[in-house]
């Protein structure tokens, strides 16, 4: 009789030791459920807001992909396209409304090696068929749309063209904002009083969309201890360079 009464209060202690476990294991089960939603929700709400950044054209000349592909990246010089008018850019309404081409690269994409190179055409290279009327310079060719762009490129370089990407001052600070800003390293401080650039010091700097626009757009360099064929061009290709420098200095075996 003892010993039954035993195993009864036994059980009976047992009970709320169960409860509270299948209890915790249910809440524990909801709330990794609800991070799930969480996270899958701001992957799909980034993908919409990233999509939303680009505005989608069709343009003649594409060639269809094969097992390579090239992307033709163009920097636009249009000012009256600007949500925001910048002086220090020159104004539409002031009548800086030309439209070139500052930058055309194609970036050339091999999935079966996985290797990616990239070509820049120097934008003051005279072609006979910028422009349907005849020669000039090959950023002029944008001018007339990126079809002439586009259809020039093929002919006088032989290079197929699968689909482009043209960004101006407003969507290339957008671009660098939603990647969360580039980080540049500057061995010498810099001064532009017509891009507003201004770097103190030398060292890393994070740049946010704004930030970077100066950098890329700075051609009246007052502080310029670096050769003097240190072009705009050149200095397109200095946000990967510099990040690299940025994070080979922060490692531990860094200078």
């Amino acid at each position: 009789m003892g010993d039954a009464v035993t195993r009864v209060n036994a059980t009976r202690n047992q009970r709320p030791i169960r409860s509270r476990r299948k209890v915790w294991v249910r809440r524990s089960i909801i709330a990794i459920g609800l991070v799930a939603v969480l996270v899958v929700g701001g992957v799909v709400a980034d993908y919409y807001y990233l999509g939303s950044l680009v505005n989608r054209v069709s343009v003649g000349s594409l060639q269809k992909a094969g097992a390579t592909e090239n992307i033709l990246l163009i920097g636009s010089t249009d000012r009256c396209a600007l949500k925001v008018q910048n002086k220090a850019y020159g104004l539409c309404s002031a009548g800086v409304n030309g439209v070139n081409s500052d930058i055309d690269m194609v970036l050339h994409l091999d999935p079966s090696t996985g290797h990616v190179s990239l070509l820049s055409i120097p934008r003051d290279l005279f072609v006979p068929n910028a422009r349907i009327i005849g020669a000039n310079k090959i950023d002029a060719a944008l001018y007339e749309g990126p079809t002439q762009l586009i259809k020039a490129i093929e002919e006088d370089f032989a290079i197929p063209i699968n689909h482009f990407v043209v960004l101006n001052f407003d969507t290339f600070a957008n671009v660098v904002n939603a990647l969360g800003g580039v980080k540049m390293y500057f061995p010498v401080p810099i001064f532009d009083q017509e891009s507003d650039l201004n770097i103190e010091r030398k060292g890393c700097y994070d740049l946010d969309g704004y930030h970077a626009l100066e950098v890329v757009r700075a051609r009246h360099l007052q502080i310029q201890p670096i050769p003097s064929n240190h072009s705009l061009t050149s200095r397109e290709y200095d946000a990967p360079t510099s990040s690299c420098e940025c994070w080979r200095r922060r490692s531990p075996h860094g200078a």
